[in-house]
């Protein structure tokens, strides 16, 4: 054995002694048969003959790697009678078999380039540079027997460079600069495969690194895998016809079973990609196939999974032409967290929460599946809805499902869905209560939300909900509907059997139609609310009738208990859906009242203080109306008019006063005629005699500070 093996070694040794030898000898002929400038001019006069372009080599080099020409480049004629740069290389190193020379069959074992450049530039109609290369090339080919043909084994690249620039519209995404390296080996057959590749994608868009095989004679295809590292996706979505909006961020991921026709593109996909705003991962496995001449794309056997959320979609249908979108799909497996659905759809609002499990088809006109909510609700700057558990069955795009128990701002409640049409996008909502207390409802304050999208995960509680509290919202779909509350109370006002109709889509929900029973009267109103801030903002029209005033609550002891009569009138009201909203109501509201009677105020005794004569005339005042017109900006109420009216008594107030009574130059007038001091002695008649005008006294006041405190009501000349 021994022998033998130091007999091989011997006789590989010899052989490789031969072949330098002889390799030696063929780069001596080389050199002394083709001097380098005669090769170097036959180079050149070749390539511009054959381009019809300008050609500059700077040098050539005969190396054991063969023929080395350094800085080449190719120049391109221009309509003006400039040239540009069309390509570069910085080394292009030729090796061939000096035989086929001898046969003209010139075989050319590997051209390797290092820092090739190209540039593909378009003009403004369309005419580009590569375009106009190729039919100079074709029209110029010579195909007689007698030409010297060349084939070419093996292409290498390195920090190769393909610059892309003003392409067509709708070509326009792929503009930009991709650098290249890679090993092409070339077939007389027609076909080439592509090993050892990277390409680096402009604007830091990621690196694809393909091995694939690629047949040029028939009909053309490309098979093989590759895989794509940090490939930002969102720059894909300039080729759609209309506006996309996808989540796909950063895709990391290999393809393999790829193959490419000039019909389709198919492939498996394994990988993940990071979804915008939100840091979370997606990973997904499953095939896709492109229909090019169709613009459809098909999904088929995905598994997808987003943290604990899980699903698998067995088919999809996607078109890319104008006014297309999902055509069918079928999930027959799901288990998803509704924070991680929102990533994907607007149809999921921002604070909705929970859990769905199940299956949900599309066959092209409505949705067929059965969904179990769990743990679910929805909170904005309040925890609205909670509490949901139930199973959703869905037929043929028919949804109905009576009397859900849930919890409306914490108290129990329940919701009746139905759909009004198959297509998803029209529901019919009926909400009932039998009691809210607003003002225990938890309003978080604005800027206090929380991005939770890392972290949250879906146990069926508020805490985890995956949500932003207090965000605005867009609702992707149009709610109609009603919401029916026995009685709400907020603070010191309780309203009774409210009725209420409601529309809602966009950032908007509209209210046509409201009735409620509040101080032994009755409320009508209308309004809307927009919901595309952090804070709801309402606006409402209101109409009221026998409203019973005596039974409105005032906290200052001074004033409550001391305001009687029916109130009949309207109000125009904007104001925050948060904690304190009577804090931020402005409008206005004009009202009157009859049977009205005033008992011993503040205002009645700071009169008194300077008309004791009328002291108990003045402390039970009673009025056939009392007509009133006030401006609200918060706290601050504007008094317009307030006109406490009766048939020989008249008091007329404007001005400011604030929540807490606080009156700022509040003006007063007190009218009289002789009728109602009839009985007064003569001297204080005598006494009032200067505010006498006509028939009626009037005498002004002015009152500045709390209302409750006769001092801040001081009595004024006349006329002042």
């Amino acid at each position: 054995m021994t022998r033998r093996i130091l007999r091989f070694v011997r006789i590989s040794i010899i052989s490789a002694l031969v072949l330098a030898v002889t390799a030696a000898i063929a780069a001596s002929l080389i050199f002394y048969l083709y001097p380098k400038d005669s090769v170097l001019s036959m180079i050149k006069a070749g390539a511009e003959k054959a381009l019809k372009r300008q050609v500059s080599i700077d040098s050539l080099e005969y190396s054991i790697r063969g023929v080395l020409l350094n800085n080449v480049s190719v120049y391109e004629n221009l309509p003006d009678g400039k040239s540009a740069e069309l390509a570069r290389a910085e080394e292009a190193v030729i090796r061939f078999s000096l035989l086929s020379m001898l046969k003209k069959d010139f075989r050319i074992d590997t051209v390797a380039f290092k820092k090739f450049r190209i540039v593909w530039e378009f003009t403004k109609d369309g005419d580009n540079n590569l375009k106009r290369l190729f039919n100079d090339i074709s029209q110029g080919s010579d195909t007689s027997s007698g030409a010297t043909k060349v084939h070419v084994s093996k292409l290498l690249l390195y920090e190769c460079s393909f610059i892309l620039l003003n392409p067509p519209q709708s070509y326009k995404p792929l503009e930009g600069e991709y650098v290249v390296d890679a090993t092409v080996n070339i077939e007389e057959s027609g076909k080439l495969s592509v090993t050892n590749s990277r390409i680096v994608l402009p604007e830091k868009r990621g690196e694809l690194y393909p091995e694939i095989a690629i047949n040029t004679s028939g009909e053309f295809n490309i098979q093989g895998n590759t895989k794509a590292v940090n490939l930002d996706i969102p720059w894909t979505y300039g080729f759609a016809r209309s506006r996309v909006n996808l989540p796909f961020q950063t895709v990391n991921c290999s393809i393999d079973n790829l193959s490419i026709t000039k019909k389709a593109v198919k492939g498996h996909v394994k990988g993940n990609s990071s979804l915008k705003g939100t840091g979370k991962i997606l990973n997904v496995d499953g095939w896709c196939t492109v229909d090019i001449p169709a613009r459809m794309i098909y999904l088929s056997s995905i598994t997808g999974k987003l943290a604990d959320s899980t699903a698998r979609l067995d088919s999809m249908n996607i078109s890319s032409s104008t006014g297309g979108g999902i055509k069918k799909f079928n999930a027959s497996d799901f288990s998803i967290d509704l924070a991680d659905a929102r990533s994907f759809s607007n149809i999921v609002p921002s604070g909705l929460y929970g859990r769905a499990r199940g299956n949900l088809s599309y066959d092209g006109k409505s949705y067929s599946g059965k969904i179990e909510l769990s743990g679910s609700g929805y909170t904005g700057n309040a925890e609205i809805v909670s509490d949901i558990n139930t199973v959703i069955d869905i037929n043929n795009g028919i949804i109905k499902k009576e009397s859900i128990p849930c919890r409306i701002f914490g108290n129990s409640s329940t919701i009746s869905v139905a759909t009004t049409d198959s297509s998803f996008t029209n529901f019919y909502l009926i909400i009932r209560s039998d009691r809210i207390e607003a003002d225990k409802i938890e309003f978080s304050k604005p800027g206090s939300g929380r991005d939770t999208s890392d972290s949250d995960k879906s146990s069926g509680s508020p805490d985890s909900r995956g949500s932003r509290p207090g965000q605005g919202i867009n609702i992707g779909i149009n709610i109609a509907g009603k919401v029916q509350v026995k009685e709400l109370v907020y603070e010191d006002y309780t309203f009774r059997n409210i009725d209420s109709d409601f529309r809602a889509s966009g950032s908007t929900v509209k209210i046509p139609g409201l009735t409620a029973d509040i101080f032994s009267g009755k409320l009508y109103g209308s309004g809307k609310i927009d919901i595309s801030g952090n804070t709801p903002y309402a606006q409402i029209q209101v109409r009221y009738n026998n409203i019973k005033v005596q039974d409105i609550a005032i906290n200052n002891e001074n004033m409550k208990d001391r305001f009687f009569g029916f109130a009949d009138g309207t109000a125009n009201l904007n104001f925050q859906v948060r904690e304190n909203m009577l804090s931020t109501f402005r409008g206005n509201t004009t009202f009157s009242i009859t049977r009205g009677k005033v008992v011993n105020t503040g205002v009645q005794n700071g009169l008194i203080i300077f008309l004791a004569e009328l002291r108990y005339k003045l402390k039970d005042l009673e009025f056939q109306k009392i007509y009133g017109n006030i401006d609200i900006n918060k706290n601050i109420f504007t008094i317009n008019s307030f006109i406490f009216n009766a048939e020989d008594v008249r008091l007329l107030m404007n001005g400011e006063v604030n929540s807490e009574l606080i009156a700022n130059n509040m003006s007063i007038k007190l009218e009289f005629n002789n009728h109602f001091i009839k009985d007064i002695p003569r001297p204080a008649v005598t006494v009032l005699g200067e505010y006498l005008n006509g028939n009626w006294y009037t005498i002004p006041f002015a009152a500045s500070g709390s209302l409750t405190d006769s001092k801040n009501i001081k009595m004024l000349k006349k006329n002042q």
